[in-house]
This record gives C-alpha cells, sequence and structure tokens, in this order.
C-alpha cells in the first residue's frame, strides 16, 4: 500500500520535518527548425555530446560531413506473435555519408530513409528513399522531420502518444 500524506509548510516543523522545494521546472526549449540537403560537405562538422539544452530529438551534428552522421530510429513489432504473426517494422531517417554510417548504399548524398520488416509470414522486406533535401523541426519535447517530398516523416510529442 502507498500513502501520500500532505502537510502544510506550518505544520512540518511540529513533525519535525523538513519540506522539499517544490520541483523547479526547466524553461521551454525554443522552437527550432533545421533544413539540410543531400550534399556531402567537406568543411567540419561539430557534434552535440552533452545537453546544451536543445531538444533532445533535434539534430545534433552541423553540418553533416562525408563522416559523421546522426539519425532517427523508429521500431514497432506485432503483438501477436503467438499466434505466428512475425510482422515487423523499422524506419530510419538518416543524414549520413556511405562512410559516416557502415550499409549505406549510394555515394553522392548525406539523405536516406530505411524502411526494413517483415511480413507477417516472416517475409524479408526493404528499401531505401533518398530525397533531396530533410527538414527537421522541434518545438519543446516535440519532433518532427519530414525527407523530402516523398511520404517519409514522423511527428513525435513528449509523452509518445502521437
Amino acid at each position: 500500500m502507498h500513502w501520500t500524506v500532505l502537510l502544510s509548510s506550518a505544520l512540518a516543523p511540529i513533525f519535525g520535518l523538513t519540506l522539499a522545494a517544490p520541483p523547479r521546472h526547466p524553461p521551454p526549449l525554443p522552437a527550432t527548425t533545421t533544413h539540410i540537403n543531400s550534399a556531402i560537405l567537406t568543411t567540419p562538422s561539430t557534434t552535440e555530446w552533452t545537453y546544451n539544452g536543445t531538444a533532445l530529438d533535434g539534430p545534433k551534428t552541423h553540418p553533416v560531413n562525408g563522416t559523421n552522421f546522426d539519425w532517427w530510429y523508429f521500431d514497432a513489432l506485432s503483438s501477436d506473435l503467438p499466434s505466428g504473426d512475425l510482422s515487423s517494422v523499422v524506419v530510419n531517417f538518416y543524414t549520413t555519408s556511405s562512410v559516416g554510417f557502415f550499409g549505406k548504399t549510394q555515394n553522392d548524398s548525406v539523405l536516406v530513409t530505411t524502411i526494413t520488416g517483415t511480413f507477417r509470414d516472416g517475409t524479408p522486406f526493404g528499401i531505401d528513399v533518398f530525397p533531396d533535401e530533410a527538414t527537421i523541426s522541434t518545438e519543446g519535447d516535440r519532433s518532427s522531420g519530414q525527407w523530402g517530398t516523398a511520404a517519409t516523416c514522423w511527428t513525435s510529442s513528449p509523452d509518445r502518444r502521437d
């Protein structure tokens, strides 16, 4: 059993208790929009290795050059495995060159969306999409990404419900 006891600050000293200050909430994160074209750059880039107050789902490598990468990864699998349903899907949104991330097949672009998985019977499938541009937007703890004009995009929310 879990009990929650609420004491007013006036009663706390009577019981010899010290009340902790209410939690402080960090200031809201600024909204950002980052546009990325598919060209492989040769300029140096910087990577955000520690939290610096930007949205956690925003890009962390600026700009993406031929030796580094950034990615957004989403996966799902069937909840009906006991009946033999082997359905699964993995969607990756990359900003990388073929040197920056092993397995990338196109050498003249830093943008790729890979969609892989298995059909219900376990048969694998996969497709790579190479758009010309991408846009990543953040607002607070929400993020969205649009990889070109193809139907490859994501939208997330802080509570992961939508």
